[in-house]
């Protein structure tokens, strides 16, 4: 058998990024706040299904290198315990 976990973070479309950004604004209530686009997704499972260090079962989280914290998304996630 074989599994791909295709994990996005919260997935904003086009029409609700204002109000994300906007919600941002106070950066204390939003520690890790990513989101990625629905396009993304589709182009992070085609990586995934195609990706040459595929071993039977791989888990993928996917966000955008955007997010509503001062420090980039994979700069807070390495700081926070998590791989890339």
């Amino acid at each position: 058998m074989e599994v791909i976990s295709i994990c996005p973070c919260h997935i904003i479309f086009p029409r609700g990024k204002r109000e994300i950004k906007k919600r941002g604004q106070d950066i204390n209530n939003y520690h890790f706040w990513a989101w990625v686009d629905p396009d993304d997704i589709t182009q992070a499972s085609q990586v995934a299904i195609n990706s040459s260090r595929y071993y039977g079962y791989e888990i993928y989280n996917v966000a955008t290198e955007e997010n509503l914290n001062e420090a980039r998304t994979l700069e807070f996630a390495q700081k926070s315990g998590g791989t890339t």
